[in-house]
């Protein structure tokens, strides 16, 4: 698993020359060790050479290959192909079992939230309200400030456009539809504006893991983003399927 540095079919090579060195020797070394590509989701083309107009180029050079004893192992075993966006190479991803079904959990707040001032004038405001009937009953319709959390949460992150999502989506979807006219330079522009908008929302994510952040006195290591996104590890949506 990983690059490879080597096209094995013109269908895996996009722009450049159609002359293949080395594929001869590749196919060799993979039928001797008897090797057989798995299969993967997303994008074909998993490298470019950044660079612009005819001289651009897109391969495929990242797979992945297993034995047949290893894929009779692990039958559910795919491959995620993800967009080409800071790197010249596309991010691969091997699951070699199904993810786990998503378990529904009750609306909570985000913890990044709580530095804001906006977040304390809700609650006072909130408690300030009277509310006729038992203590309890007063309690239970204080409780409600929750959803008013959660909401103004969400707002500022849309209204800030923290959204990672929206930078793969764009790239994901221009590279997997290529070739098409001027689809190398409108994907070199959907990569620049992404890029941008990644460097903007790293003091959102900055923020929201700060306390901890802080006490490690870690900057923009593994553990700071694994951290941040390990809860949307497990609500990926890998396929959708008629029946």
């Amino acid at each position: 698993m990983g690059d490879f540095n080597q096209v094995e079919y013109l269908n895996q090579k996009l722009g450049g020359s159609d002359h293949i060195p080395g594929k001869e020797q590749f196919s060799t070394w993979k039928s001797n060790l008897g090797l057989t590509e798995l299969n993967y989701h997303g994008q074909h083309h998993t490298w470019c050479n950044n660079r612009s107009g005819i001289d651009r180029i897109y391969e495929r050079l990242d797979r992945v290959y297993a034995t047949e004893d290893w894929i009779h192992q692990k039958p559910e075993a795919t491959v995620l192909n993800l967009p080409i966006l800071i790197s010249d190479h596309s991010p691969i991803v091997l699951l070699t079992s199904p993810l786990k079904p998503k378990i529904r959990t009750p609306i909570k707040m985000e913890a990044w939230c709580l530095d804001f001032k906006e977040i304390s004038n809700i609650v006072s405001d909130q408690w300030q309200i009277p509310a006729n009937g038992s203590p309890m009953y007063s309690l239970a319709q204080n409780r409600q400030i929750r959803y008013q959390l959660f909401k103004w949460c969400k707002e500022y992150k849309k209204c800030h456009n923290i959204s990672w999502e929206e930078c793969l989506d764009k790239c994901s979807e221009l590279q997997t539809s290529l070739p098409f006219a001027d689809g190398g330079f409108v994907d070199e522009q959907a990569k620049i504006v992404a890029r941008g908008k990644v460097e903007l929302q790293l003091q959102y994510w900055q923020q929201r893991a700060k306390g901890k952040w802080r006490a490690w006195e870690d900057t923009n290591s593994k553990w700071f983003f694994r951290k941040a996104k390990r809860r949307k590890r497990r609500n990926e949506i890998l396929m959708l399927k008629t029946t």
